[in-house]
Parts: C-alpha cells; structure tokens; sequence
C-alpha cells in the first residue's frame, strides 16, 4: 500500500495547474469532512460534491497566483491496519517564488478496496 507520504506527494501533485476538481477527487472518499480554515466545517456526499468543491477551492488558489503547492513539515501515525493520519504544512508560492501562504492540515487516511483516500481533512486554525 501506499506509503502516506508518498500519498501527500501524489496529493500535492494532483494541486497543479491547470485547476482539476475531478483529480483532486479521486483521493477523496465520498463521502467526507473538510474542516476549513475559517472554522467552516464542510461534509461532501457525493463525488459530485467532492469535485466542485474542490475545483473552486482550486480555482480560488490560481486567483491567488499560487502555482505550485508544495509542503513541508511531514509527519504520519499509523492508525490500525488500513489508515494513518498525515498533517503537513502547506506553501502556495507564486510563479516568480513569492509566498501567498502557509497553512497547516492534518489527514485522516483510509484505505478503500486497495487505495487510500481521505476520509477528513482538518485545517489547524491558528491560536
């Protein structure tokens, strides 16, 4: 099975532009919780849901000019047999390297009939 930080990687990859909700779906299981930034807790249904929500979370990010998300600060813990929790710190640069933002987010990983999806993902709301 995957290992999580190579899941994060793939993760990661699947954020380059152009915008892509459907890519960014297939590693989320439907349904799931997204607790956001701003302390909106979000529940997606279908994969419908997964994908338009994230095609505008992505669309948001290219506005912003953040062109290649990368991270840094990996840390995993095994959680039983098929999931982990991964939690990251995210960078959003610009084209020319400019820092948009950081923010920090946690993952439940599960895996689903041989893949691992995220089944909640949890922004640190900073204190």
């Amino acid at each position: 099975m995957q290992t999580p930080e190579a899941f994060i990687e793939a993760y990661a990859a699947a954020w380059q532009l152009p915008p892509d909700g459907k890519k960014i779906a297939e590693l989320y299981h439907a349904p799931c919780l997204t607790l956001r930034g701003d302390g909106s807790f979000v529940a997606l249904q279908t994969r419908a849901d997964v994908i338009q929500f994230f095609q505008s979370v992505a669309e948001t990010y290219e506005k912003l000019g953040i062109v290649e998300p990368s991270f840094k600060d990996f840390t995993s813990q095994t959680m039983g047999s098929r999931g982990a929790l991964a939690t990251v710190t995210w960078v959003g640069r610009k084209a020319d390297g400019t820092l948009v933002r950081e923010w920090r987010v946690s993952y439940n990983l599960i895996d689903f009939e041989g893949r691992r999806r995220i089944v909640l993902a949890t922004t640190h709301i900073p204190t």
